[in-house]
């Protein structure tokens, strides 16, 4: 895949996230089974998408399923940048990718819980919780404890990188393949265990599986040839109808994170190239909108009531993205301290 697609894989992804975040909150939604497979909310799924509110049924559902495309991408982009290293020295690898993900998570965390605290009048959760969230460490000790939800991601994609440096980097991808059967196998034998199962979808057993995917792909594309086509567009025809159908078994489900990639790699081969410059900036940056539209996300969903479901959800996405955009364009934000603190910046 070029950078280009990989960015516009990114957007579909983070994209599905924000809008399913802010779809289970609306009244009456179809929960996720994003972590277990509850038959019960699938089946409510199914009583419910044909309504008024299709969109946000499926969103509510189905949005979660952005993640194992991230997953993906996390072993394509592996393998694309350190598989043709002869040396590559594991502490300045582990400290680089703890830091991108370290900082970010810092500043979402304090501010999400500033924000909490002016709207709540106290904090939401103990001090000590909150700096095991910033460690990245409540995925090992208490996933179910992670506020806000979605930086559940950011210590899973941690334990990745820890899972590439031992049993990838230099390696085949026979021990990694091992792992992901032996993963799926392991929750296979859980159907009954919720607690196991949970704690592996919050840690990085239960994605093995799609990292394989992404690093088996970046090395073996070049005999893949994933080009558009009638077996491209047959495929990803195939995979949505393998996730609207494997929803209804534990087992079948622990596939469909499989058959979501397959669907949306072939879904962003026939996006123009014109457009997918235009999701380009999204899904650069779609770490910081993971990290910013929780804190959007509290300050809107108390308007839903007076605003409706599609008003206010456009009004979070909208507000998420010129966030990440003035915090990430440095001079827009001086300019903007300017002019609120000293004046017109023009006028000097």
């Amino acid at each position: 895949m070029t950078r280009l697609e990989c960015s516009a894989l990114r957007c579909l992804a983070i994209m599905s996230i924000l809008l399913h975040n802010f779809a289970h909150c609306l009244p009456d939604t179809a929960k996720e089974n994003e972590f277990y497979l509850e038959i019960e909310n699938y089946e409510f799924f199914w009583k419910s998408v044909f309504g008024t509110d299709f969109i946000i049924q499926i969103l509510s559902h189905f949005g979660h399923l952005g993640v194992p495309v991230f997953v993906f991408l996390t072993g394509y982009g592996l393998a694309q940048k350190y598989d043709s290293m002869e040396h590559l020295d594991w502490k300045c690898f582990l400290f680089r990718h703890w830091k991108k993900l370290f900082v970010p998570l810092v500043v979402g965390v304090l501010a999400y819980y500033s924000v909490t605290f002016v709207m709540e009048g106290h904090l939401i959760r103990p001090v000590s919780m909150i700096v095991k969230q910033c460690t990245m460490l409540l995925n090992y000790l208490s996933p179910m404890d992670i506020h806000p939800m979605p930086y559940w991601y950011l210590g899973m994609t941690m334990q990745l990188y820890v899972v590439y440096l031992l049993f990838v980097y230099k390696r085949t991808i026979v021990p990694l393949l091992l792992l992901a059967i032996a993963s799926l196998i392991f929750m296979a034998c859980q159907a009954d265990h919720f607690s196991y199962v949970v704690m592996s979808k919050f840690n990085c057993i239960g994605w093995l599986a799609p990292l394989c995917m992404g690093i088996a792909f970046s090395r073996y594309q070049s005999k893949v040839h994933v080009e558009r086509g009638i077996r491209l567009m047959g495929a990803s025809v195939l995979s949505l109808v393998l996730v609207l159908l494997c929803g209804f078994n534990f087992y079948t489900w622990l596939l469909i994170p499989l058959f979501i990639v397959i669907m949306s790699v072939g879904v962003v081969k026939y996006v123009p190239v014109s457009f997918q410059k235009k999701m380009d900036f999204i899904g650069k940056n779609s770490l910081y909108l993971l990290i910013v539209h929780p804190i959007t996300r509290v300050l809107i969903v108390p308007l839903i009531p007076s605003l409706g479901g599609y008003i206010s959800m456009i009004i979070y996405i909208c507000i998420t993205v010129v966030v990440v955009y003035g915090f990430l364009n440095k001079n827009l934000v001086f300019r903007s301290l300017i002019r609120t603190f000293a004046g017109d910046y023009d006028n000097g």
